[in-house]
């Protein structure tokens, strides 16, 4: 009977086990599959190089594919950070642009009403021209249309361009040819008259038109 009490070491199977000797037995420093060699004084067989050839390769991949994602990852935040500030400056001149364009266009309302206030002021200064200079012009036409027998006892300028003219004459016929005369000649456009009054033999007439 063997009463030796196992150690540690002897639990240990023995292909976990690292050969210091020199001197034992290739066999015996083989596992037991015959595979893996743990002597650190012998070299490496081709099993055992080619596992640290593709541990060397994929450690070597890890770095690189970390080195390649940090740095894609930095690319990324900086063009992130370069959208955003071009972002920001974009809706910056969109603003001020808008801000502009209020401003023109308040200048343009402010020139369109100036503009309209002196076409307006130019128009009432025409008109007073064209009136001032229409009452001489009806008067030389009326001068020119007039019969002989008829008088003319007022004319006035009541509203605007309205003329209202009072005539009498003894006669229908002639005071007829006068209000003939001034709507043919176009020197009062509209022209209304009233009926005839007669008194002592005197005919009176009002008749409206208005200047051409």
């Amino acid at each position: 009977m063997n009463f030796k009490k196992l150690t540690f070491s002897d639990k240990v199977p023995n292909w976990l086990k690292i050969d210091v000797n020199p001197d034992k037995t290739e066999k015996e420093k083989k596992y037991l599959g015959g595979m893996l060699t743990w002597d650190l004084g012998q070299k490496l067989d081709k099993t055992e190089i080619s596992l640290v050839r593709i541990s060397v390769a994929l450690i070597l991949l890890v770095v690189i594919y970390s080195g390649f994602t940090a740095l894609l990852a930095n690319q990324m935040k900086q063009k992130n950070s370069e959208v955003e500030e071009s972002i920001k400056t974009t809706n910056s001149q969109i603003a001020l642009a808008n801000n502009d364009n209020e401003k023109i266009k308040t200048k343009i309302n402010q020139y369109q009403a100036m503009i309209q206030n002196l076409q307006d002021a130019n128009d009432r200064i025409t008109d007073r021209n064209k009136t001032r200079n229409a009452i001489p012009n009806l008067l030389n036409q009326i001068m020119a249309a007039i019969p002989r027998d008829v008088q003319l006892t007022s004319i006035e300028n009541t509203v605007d361009r309205h003329i209202i003219i009072n005539a009498q004459s003894n006669e229908y016929d002639q005071l007829g040819y006068f209000i003939a005369k001034l709507k043919t000649d176009m020197i009062l456009t509209d022209v209304i008259s009233t009926a005839g009054q007669k008194d002592n033999n005197t005919i009176t007439v009002k008749i409206e038109g208005d200047l051409p």
